[in-house]
């Protein structure tokens, strides 16, 4: 990005979780500082008239460090190894969010919430089941 960009990409300047717009060669594009991937990195909203120009401009300058092309399938490879939940996919509505393993985003004990009586319940019951991973070589 900074090969392409006059913007400041630096953690202090354009912190996860925040959005901005950015030049990208002569076009413009909203930068997002999230990931679904695991690593830090950005999502970029380009308006469809500059949308080629962004793209051949990243794509040029990302030849030299070998920038490769990928798919969804790619991102959901590097989403699955970093244990990132996708809901409808990995999780649904009829999954306990303990049993996903994602008790780390729900806090009892900060009060009351939609849901806090079934997680109290399920934390004394214990899990009869947990969403795993695992590698097949």
């Amino acid at each position: 990005m900074q090969k392409v960009s006059p913007n400041d990409f630096s953690n202090a300047a354009h912190p996860f979780g925040t959005a901005r717009e950015i030049e990208v060669g002569m076009g413009l594009a909203r930068a997002h500082r999230v990931t679904y991937v695991g690593e830090l990195g950005w999502e970029l909203y380009v308006s469809t008239d500059q949308t080629a120009h962004v793209f051949e401009t990243l794509e040029a300058a990302g030849a030299d460090v070998g920038l490769k092309l990928c798919g969804i399938h790619t991102l959901d490879s590097c989403r699955i190894e970093k244990a990132f939940r996708h809901f409808g996919h990995d999780i649904t509505d009829e999954d306990h969010v303990l049993e996903a393993g994602l008790g780390f985003a729900v806090k009892p004990a900060k009060g009351d919430f939609i849901g806090r009586d079934a997680v109290l319940k399920k934390q004394d019951k214990g899990l009869s089941r947990r969403l795993v991973q695992f590698r097949l070589t």
